[in-house]
């Protein structure tokens, strides 16, 4: 194993050499912004760090100066309390600067203790675990919706993936389990799941209170499965690459170990929801070939990390040409400047009798179906309520997206409002979509944590 000792020669290294170094810098900023800020999460995120490594620099398509993009790839971390991982990635990204790390956690920092979708590149806020699956899939599914309406002369303008890293405690929440039935039932195959499965939660160890066979329910909802060491970066490496090619949704089970890198505590639950020792986090270091220094980054590091970039950039230079010559055609060019720019035409309103009494639900009904003849990015259905909610006329018109009809703008949920509701989310934070969805007032309550959200 390479040590800072030998940077000197940094550029002579091979590359997985370079690649094994880059992710025990990124330890090493985990460990030191955690224990600066004393507290936070520790033992995740250098359990994910292999996974995301790999992610970000080999296959994640981005805009290097622009983070909105419309085209890009979407990441969304739902196993939010890793949220100082992401930063560390957002750092040599050039999104954040060091001293974004040293503020973690602290009041009006651009780095709180879970993401926030202000934060320049954070997709989604997190936290409240399972919630980011569900909006992942939103965002896939608005990828479809979107690529199916924008494909011109076989180039697809807006086709991108979408990758979310779920933990243990994710994959707990049966607002997961809901979506990711509905991803599968929809067949959304850029939908790509890293689960980091180290199988160690705050309170202990997950066999306490879990022995589920996480493979075989994926299976059984219709996803693509693969189980890999998720610390053996040819193994993820060549699994987002099977991945991608698979005609509905991916989860790649990474088999992981809690707190990796660590000097002693390997393994422990103890690191999942703290800061490590001061002791530790130096017997670490050395361990993983880095100075006792605080908050170490070499140049070359950040350089390695960004090595794709200028390719990147100019994937997104050919997209731009390539658009603004598809823009020349007038339907083409009305439709995205409406749905895509968000410019809209003059609106015409439903027009209701003076003096006559009405069901809000009623009249909800005539508004929906009035402003989607209008508008071809209103995309939402009912938790199994399309009488009561009046979606059904909306449905009956626009009919059903399935599988095999990607045009359809009625989404049937079934009974899964809350599903339903961070899919919504997702779909709302994709842009491009006007989404809506139907429920009882009584039934929110069972939404009530995605609308927060």
């Amino acid at each position: 194993m390479r040590t800072f000792r030998e940077l000197l020669t940094f550029n002579d290294w091979l590359k997985k050499e370079k690649d094994l170094f880059t992710v025990n810098v990124i330890k090493g900023l985990i460990m030191d912004g955690v224990r600066k800020a004393n507290s936070g999460h520790t033992g995740g995120p250098l359990s994910s760090a292999d996974f995301v490594y790999i992610l970000f620099t080999e296959f994640l398509k981005q805009d290097p100066h622009d983070p909105d993009w419309i085209a890009r790839d979407r990441f969304v971390l739902s196993a939010g309390h890793e949220s100082m991982l992401l930063y560390v990635l957002l750092f040599l990204s050039g999104r954040l600067n060091l001293d974004d790390l040293k503020e973690f956690r602290q009041l009006h920092s651009k780095t709180p203790g879970h993401p926030e979708v202000e934060i320049s590149g954070v997709e989604a806020t997190t936290g409240p675990l399972g919630q980011g699956v569900g909006m992942a899939t939103g965002m896939a599914l608005a990828e479809i919706i979107l690529d199916s309406l924008f494909n011109k002369n076989g180039f697809n303008y807006l086709s991108h993936f979408t990758y979310v890293l779920a933990s243990d405690g994710d994959l707990q929440e049966p607002v997961a389990l809901g979506s990711a039935a509905l991803a599968a039932h929809w067949k959304l195959a850029k939908l790509i799941m890293l689960y980091d499965s180290n199988k160690a939660q705050i309170s202990g160890q997950t066999n306490r209170s879990e022995s589920t066979d996480i493979a075989t329910v994926f299976e059984g909802f219709g996803w693509h499965v693969q189980t890999i060491d998720g610390h053996d970066h040819q193994a993820i490496r060549e699994a987002i690459q099977k991945a991608q090619i698979i005609d509905r949704p991916s989860i790649i089970i990474g088999q992981t170990v809690m707190a990796k890198g660590t000097a002693s505590m390997e393994g422990d639950h103890n690191t999942h929801g703290s800061p490590l020792p001061q002791a530790e986090i130096d017997a670490s270091k050395e361990l993983l070939g880095l100075p006792p220094e605080s908050f170490f980054i070499p140049d070359k590091v950040k350089r390695h990390f960004q090595r794709g970039f200028l390719n990147l950039g100019n994937q997104v230079e050919d997209w731009k040409k390539l658009l603004e010559i598809a823009r020349k055609d007038g339907d083409f060019n009305q439709l995205w400047t409406q749905v895509i720019e968000d410019i809209l035409p003059e609106l015409d309103f439903p027009e209701f009798d003076e003096g006559i009494s009405l069901a809000t639900r009623k009249a909800f009904g005539a508004t929906l179906e009035k402003f989607a003849e209008q508008l071809p990015n209103i995309i939402g259905g009912s938790a199994d309520l399309e009488p009561s909610n009046y979606t059904g006329g909306f449905a009956k018109k626009y009919g059903d997206f399935q599988k095999d009809n990607r045009f359809g703008r009625n989404l049937a949920f079934g009974v899964r409002e809350f599903p339903m509701a961070a899919i919504l989310n997702g779909m709302a934070l994709h842009s491009g979509i006007i989404p809506f969805g139907g429920t009882f007032l009584i039934f929110s309550d069972y939404s009530r944590p995605a609308l927060r959200l």
